[in-house]
């Protein structure tokens, strides 16, 4: 998040056995489930491919519900998917690239390149805690 200087971010954990995306909101305790397929998130799960949106409001997959729900108003989505060994486990989501002056703008081929490997390592991670998780049920 900090450096690609986006205002928020999220995380949805694909839960395999429900066919659903569960959204980890940063600095919030609520969970929240999508089905696969469904918004931003649910696209770029479906596809596997990342999405740079300079104006969600546009976006024929942007859902405005959590805006309207939250009063925050969303600008500018980049949404990466999260893989390990081709397999997707998650999609991370940052919103609203922050400039200089506070005003959102759109995200660059560089923060896609900084957040692409950050998914590279989060793949790895999720994994890990997934099987950890497993064996000690």
């Amino acid at each position: 998040k900090n450096l690609t200087k986006a205002d928020k971010c999220s995380l949805f954990v694909v839960d395999e056995a429900s066919k659903e995306l569960v959204a980890h909101f940063q600095g919030k305790k609520t969970k929240v489930r999508i089905p696969l397929g469904s918004g931003i998130a649910g696209l770029v799960a479906t596809t596997r491919k990342p999405i740079n949106i300079a104006d969600a409001y546009s976006h024929p997959m942007f859902n405005p519900s959590v805006d309207k729900a939250t009063g925050y108003r969303t600008e500018t989505i980049l949404c990466m998917p999260v893989t390990y060994e081709d397999s997707i486990v998650a999609v991370a989501q940052l919103i609203n690239k922050m400039d200089p002056s506070g005003r959102a703008v759109p995200f660059t081929r560089e923060d896609e390149e900084i957040f692409q490997t950050f998914a590279l390592f989060a793949g790895v991670s999720l994994r890990n805690c997934k099987e950890h998780e497993r064996l000690q049920h």
